[in-house]
């Protein structure tokens, strides 16, 4: 029976293990705009993944909690492996330190599921299947463990000074230890794969020190918004729909509006670099058409939707997208048809547009918080940095 109970947790750890890496790979993507797309799990603003894995919760001292997590499933491997491996007189004490290890986990993911509940008031469905796994691992162990196993407690971390053969436990000791430290040096190798620029700290700084210093502007906007219209902190993003480099700031952007949306707002403007509606346009072709479209969507409280189908078909976009824009997003197409030659949404548009001529843009992008430019605005840490002095 104990091997049935064995082979249980190990299964339960690798889809574990499956679902952490996943959470960390999109973090950082995330939090350098990498990401192209929202999670599969960004369902709406009480359901996103993208906002609780983006959180200031998300990371514990710098590391993603996902990662921590790998490392946390990864000792847990070693420590079952040792109970089948491992001779009658070691098994006890390895299913202890199993139980242990599973105990601090379960501990950490109530703490967690507790902050995501209470504090962001939004629930991400990947955290939640490893808030379960934590739970099935934890009585797992528990079926390993004789009763009275939390007896030993005392006796097996006084030990730690120990080795196996005078009968201690610094073996457990190194392997707990090697999940922060295993956790820090991959955090940091897999940043370091990613990252262009060598010192992305001081490149936080001059953003911030750029923009303290920047121009104000008096934005009087109208249109799509998100967040808390008084907040204190005001972003104004001007965009493109075939701007590359908005499509994957655009997730980003939403998960930290989502995770503080108590203390920030946005205001969604569109800048078409399509000479069509904007005379500093560029060779958009369909990015006037779609910022029509997308005005209109709002019209039917559909905006959101539209706006993230729009960037998730970017690169086929023409005038035939509009049908299917309409049919896959649930719009009437008899008024979203019309709506795309009413003067009001022309007249929108170009209000958009000459907000953004007037603030003197060079390019989308752009992210005003506060009325001034915030130079990489677009990401997680750099809003946050400013988040953070704006305070």
């Amino acid at each position: 029976m104990q091997q049935r109970w064995n082979w249980a947790a190990i299964v339960f750890i690798l889809f574990g293990i499956g679902v952490s890496i996943y959470l960390v790979i999109h973090h950082y993507n995330l939090i350098y705009a990498l990401s192209e797309s929202k999670s599969f799990c960004t369902l709406s603003s009480k359901i996103d993944c993208d906002a609780v894995n983006t959180s200031k919760f998300s990371e514990f001292f710098g590391t993603p909690v996902a990662m921590i997590q790998v490392f946390v499933f990864l000792a847990g491997l070693l420590l079952l492996a040792g109970i089948r491996a491992f001779g009658e007189d070691e098994k006890p004490v390895m299913s202890r330190f199993f139980l242990y290890l599973t105990s601090i986990n379960l501990l950490a993911t109530v703490v967690m599921g507790t902050i995501s509940t209470f504090v962001l008031k939004t629930f991400c469905l990947m955290c939640g299947s490893l808030y379960a796994v934590a739970f099935i691992i934890w009585f797992c162990a528990l079926k390993l463990n004789h009763k009275g196993s939390f007896s030993h407690l005392f006796d097996d971390f006084k030990g730690v000074l120990k080795s196996g053969s005078e009968g201690g436990t610094r073996g457990f000791f190194i392997l707990f230890l090697m999940i922060p430290i295993g956790s820090i040096i991959a955090s940091g190798m897999y940043q370091k794969s990613i990252l262009s620029s060598g010192d992305f700290e001081r490149m936080i700084e001059r953003s911030i020190d750029d923009w303290k210093d920047a121009k104000t502007y008096e934005f009087k906007t109208t249109g799509a918004e998100a967040g808390t219209p008084s907040a204190p902190f005001q972003i104004v993003e001007f965009y493109d729909y075939q701007c590359p480099h908005c499509k994957r700031a655009s997730p980003s952007i939403h998960a930290f509006v989502t995770a503080h949306r108590d203390e920030v707002h946005l205001s969604y403007q569109n800048y078409p670099l399509d000479k069509s509606c904007n005379p500093r346009g560029g060779e958009h072709e369909f990015a006037c058409t779609f910022a029509r479209a997308a005005l209109c969507a709002l019209k039917q409280n559909k905006f959101a939707e539209a706006h993230d189908w729009i960037f998730d078909h970017q690169e086929t976009l023409s005038q035939d997208s509009l049908g299917q824009l309409a049919t896959e997003v649930g719009l009437d197409k008899d008024s979203f048809n019309k709506c795309q030659s009413d003067p009001a949404i022309i007249d929108e548009l170009k209000k958009e547009v000459d907000l953004g001529n007037a603030a003197n843009l060079e390019g989308t992008p752009s992210i005003f918080v506060n009325g001034r430019l915030l130079q990489g605005g677009f990401l997680i840490p750099v809003l946050e940095a400013a988040l953070k002095i704006s305070k």
